[in-house]
């Protein structure tokens, strides 16, 4: 009974188009703030630093644009479809087929949808930027503001048609227009986010787009969880904002020693009655010769007995200035979760620009990998795979960034050799390839297993042999002890000589040269007993 009431409830809901029972009553977001009170049609980030500061440093800021540039440098490297198993790139791929059971018609669909990826839409337009150009700007955007912003173009019959990036500093967050305070608190309903303008492109703090929820893609990756969040996110570059200042202020400090004529710092202190005039005319002189712009380095001049210098500040070291850049680099990428080597930033022997990923030790690539490189793939594909995108173009398949994992072609080699010799056979590495098996190819090629199956086989074929020639010797009317004493002796004669030969072929062959030659053995000596045994001569040789 109560399964229908709550049935007849939602009913009721969707009937007034004007709420959702399946929202939560906690506010989100605080209705009351001074943003929302402006009347500007939409909800601004609400951070100390604007837009244009964030943009201004991760473009002047030596570092931050280092760090920025090669990030979205390897994302990039992911943005093509890969030429072998050993590349890297993206791919799309059934949900619930695996790849060995595709036929052609899911081959060409496959084909179709990467073919729509990599030009960023059904067509190819040359203003439009393909996924190389892409992704370069939405993860410089992602990493600049911690805000993502894509227009989805649809056709008419409401399939999308293409994506767009629209610059993330010119995007906001639409205000809601329910006027109730708590339905401004709590988040939208499923129908107000249909019915409803969710984002807005600005210029000069007036509206120029807007767009609803179904035709924009707005994702970040920190998002605030404060009630004044609005669902911006909290950049990187906001929380380093102390960190780029000192860095400026270093470099500034640095280049005014070479723009400046004099840095001292200290007093200048007279011995002895001096004239006020030649105070002046000194003072002057060395004004004109040592003093900077903007009036830096300027002198304290003291009428004493004698002239000397009084320092009033340590100087300042070359080591120390070189420690203090060390240490802001290291906090700049610890922001951005990436090592200082793989932006070619080598702290360990103070060398700053140059390094290469290949140069760097595995595991701090790895790491890195771990930390920055693959939270950010995986950020990219959630986008790709959301319903606006995937969900229109292609529901039953899923894209995917491949090959962050995968090993080179040396290293896949070592690791099949090393699984063939411990507890796969050579058969399921042949089908691993796509290769075709082989005959007597379902064992592993491990030279214990392989010699214990060798002398299992000979002492095998020994005791048949031994059988044999039993039955041989109870069949001979005459002669019996003498010809079985014969044969007993033979036997083990065939046995050693059997046994010392594949030994020795054990110790100077390959496995499967041993297990050749050591069935060429047996079959040679079986053949040559079976001709004694018919020919009644048993002696062996």
């Amino acid at each position: 009974m109560s399964t229908l009431k709550k049935y007849d409830i939602y009913k009721d809901y969707d009937q007034k188009r004007d709420s959702d029972p399946f929202v939560p009553k906690a506010w989100l977001s605080n209705p009351y703030s001074l943003l929302d009170s402006m009347g500007l049609g939409f909800r601004d980030n609400p951070t100390q630093v604007s837009y244009d500061t964030l943009r201004l440093m991760a473009e002047r800021d030596s570092i931050v644009s280092v760090v920025i540039g090669t990030i979205c440098n390897m994302v990039q490297n992911f943005a093509h479809r890969p030429k072998n198993k050993y590349d890297i790139g993206f791919r799309v791929k059934h949900k619930y087929i695996d790849p060995k059971d595709y036929d052609d018609k899911i081959r060409r669909k496959i084909r179709k949808t990467e073919e729509w990826f990599e030009n960023c839409g059904q067509d190819q337009n040359p203003k439009r930027p393909n996924l190389y150009k892409f992704i370069k700007q939405i993860v410089s955007d992602r990493l600049t503001y911690d805000q993502i912003c894509i227009e989805l173009v649809r056709r008419r019959d409401g399939k999308i048609h293409s994506l767009w990036h629209v610059p993330a500093y010119t995007c906001r967050i639409a205000y809601p227009e329910k006027d109730a305070a708590e339905d401004r608190g709590t988040p939208p309903s499923v129908v107000r986010l249909s019915r409803e303008m969710q984002y807005v492109q600005i210029l000069k703090n007036s509206i120029i787009s807007q767009w609803k929820e179904a035709d924009f893609i707005w994702d970040v990756a920190n998002p605030r969880n404060t009630l004044y969040g609005f669902g911006y996110g909290y950049s990187e570059l906001e929380r380093l904002i102390v960190t780029v200042t000192s860095h400026l202020w270093a470099e500034e400090w640095n280049r005014k020693n070479f723009s400046q004529g004099s840095s001292l710092k200290g007093v200048f202190n007279f011995k002895g009655p001096v004239s006020k005039e030649k105070l002046e005319d000194f003072r002057r002189q060395w004004m004109l010769q040592c003093a900077g712009v903007s009036n830096a380095h300027r002198q304290m001049f003291v009428n004493s007995d004698g002239l000397d210098f009084v320092p009033m500040a340590p100087p300042m070291s070359e080591m120390g200035f070189a420690d203090w850049i060390k240490y802001l680099i290291q906090i700049i990428c610890a922001s951005y979760n990436i090592a200082p080597e793989v932006c070619g930033f080598d702290i360990s022997t103070g060398v700053y620009g140059g390094g290469t990923v290949v140069n760097l030790n595995e595991a701090k690539l790895e790491q890195s990998k771990d930390k920055f490189l693959r939270p950010l793939l995986y950020q990219l594909e959630n986008i790709f795979n959301s319903n606006k995108i995937m969900g229109t173009l292609a529901p039953e398949y899923t894209f995917e960034f491949y090959g962050i994992d995968q090993q080179s072609e040396e290293k896949d080699i070592e690791l099949r050799i090393k699984e063939l010799q411990s507890f796969k056979t050579l058969n399921e590495v042949r089908q691993q390839e796509g290769l075709a098996p082989l005959d007597n190819g379902d064992v592993p090629l491990n030279p214990t297993y392989t010699g214990y199956l060798a002398q299992k086989k000979m002492a095998e074929q020994a005791e048949e042999s031994a059988k044999l020639l039993q039955e041989q010797q109870g069949m001979a009317p005459e002669g019996g002890e003498e010809e079985s004493d014969s044969v007993d002796e033979g036997n083990e004669s065939m046995q050693e000589s059997v046994f010392e030969k594949s030994l020795g072929l054990l110790k100077s062959g390959s496995t499967e040269e041993v297990l050749r030659k050591s069935m060429d053995e047996l079959s040679s000596l079986w053949k040559e007993r079976e001709l004694l045994i018919k020919s009644d001569k048993v002696d062996i040789i």
